[in-house]
């Protein structure tokens, strides 16, 4: 009886995911959600930081350099590292879970008797449905996190000022495909005054399930 040819078995991988933006340009596995205005995006303005300087925009649909990827499996974990240190009146930047909605959390920044005062937010196609004061924050750092649940379509965002403890920020939330994109989590900054400030994103990590689990730092 002849012998069964062994069995081909090949590593899966899953596609590259994480970014700690110390290349010479964003990873491989980001896309624009329109033709990027280069001259508003670096990774030299503060070395191992994504910079991206906010542009006008009314909402977080039409904000410029907004940088994403496809969500990959069932649930998922994205975190990512913000310095708004730089960031000015009318200005918001965080991480975004968009597709039919376009979800954001991260912080703004308000007017408040004069003082540019930052706050925790979340917004949703739109609206600020979520705004309360930032504690008092060393060097004006957080970790935002995106909690990711397709199988019940339950999504919750939350903050944390050491990256290892988190609190949820605002309520959970549904998503779906839309547009041409599909679901995607996502970096943004913008703002509603006039173009001005930085602002600061490090060490984006994407954990999801499925066959080859996460991809791996760009180098």
């Amino acid at each position: 009886m002849p012998s069964r040819p062994q069995e081909n078995k090949k590593k899966i991988y899953a596609p590259q995911s994480d970014d700690n933006f110390n290349g010479k340009k964003p990873g491989i596995q980001w896309q624009f959600n329109h033709n990027p205005d280069d001259s508003k995006i670096s990774l030299t303005d503060k070395k191992g930081w994504l910079c991206i300087v906010p542009q006008k925009a009314e909402k977080l649909r039409m904000a410029k350099n907004q940088l994403t990827q496809k969500t990959m499996g069932n649930r998922g974990t994205a975190t990512v590292k913000i310095d708004f240190s730089r960031l000015e009146e009318g200005g918001r930047m965080g991480l975004e879970c968009i597709g039919n909605k376009f979800v954001g959390a991260g912080v703004m920044i308000s007017s408040e008797n004069g003082a540019a005062v930052p706050y925790l937010y979340c917004e949703k196609d739109g609206t600020v449905t979520k705004k309360t004061a930032l504690p008092s924050v060393k060097k004006q750092m957080l970790y935002i996190r995106l909690e990711i649940d397709a199988l019940h379509n339950k999504h919750q965002f939350y903050y944390s000022e050491d990256g290892k403890e988190f609190v949820s920020l605002g309520e959970s939330f549904e998503s779906g495909s839309g547009d041409w994109k599909g679901s995607r989590v996502g970096l943004y900054a913008y703002t509603t005054d006039e173009p001005s400030g930085r602002a600061y994103f490090d060490d984006f990590t994407y954990h999801f399930d499925g066959p080859g689990k996460a991809g791996q730092h760009t180098k």
